[in-house]
């Protein structure tokens, strides 16, 4: 019997060691759980004010970017209207030129052609056996006959 009792006592010894390793285990494992929660619930909070902050100096870089960039865009149309500008003048100022030049041109042609029927009168006066003098152009009917040789004009008339 005592072996009996032994046997039963150890087995309420063993049930009750168990059930206090159980309850241990239990008691650990929660408070581990807590553990790892506080921490992940540390971490998330550190991540989120890291994110917020990432995203902050992200957001300060690309206002900056966006700042020198829209400089650097001012700049640049400043010089485009600088040359629109010089070209436009250049372009006016050819332009006046050309018309100065074509008129000259024009005023250049009226004495070309003025002087180039001067010369055909000579020419002609000098070929035409009527006019006595070759080379005198005082003579209005030998200029005249110097346009139209068929004329029939008489120095008298002149």
């Amino acid at each position: 019997m005592k072996s009996n009792v032994l046997e039963e006592a150890r087995k309420n010894t063993t049930s009750s060691h168990e059930a206090n390793v159980e309850s241990t285990k239990a008691e650990a494992n929660s408070k581990h759980d807590q553990v790892l929660e506080q921490e992940k619930q540390r971490l998330t909070l550190e991540l989120k004010r890291s994110l917020a902050q990432t995203v902050e100096h992200t957001k300060g870089a690309i206002d900056a970017n966006n700042q020198k960039h829209q400089e650097q865009l001012a700049l640049e149309q400043a010089k485009l209207m600088q040359v629109k500008a010089g070209f436009e003048k250049y372009k006016a100022e050819t332009e006046e030129k050309l018309n100065q030049a074509a008129v000259q041109n024009l005023s250049l042609q009226d004495s070309i052609d003025d002087l180039q029927e001067k010369l055909d009168l000579c020419r002609a006066h000098r070929n035409n056996p009527a006019c006595g003098d070759p080379w005198g152009m005082d003579s209005p009917a030998c200029m005249l006959r110097a346009k139209d040789p068929s004329a029939q004009i008489s120095n008298d008339i002149m």
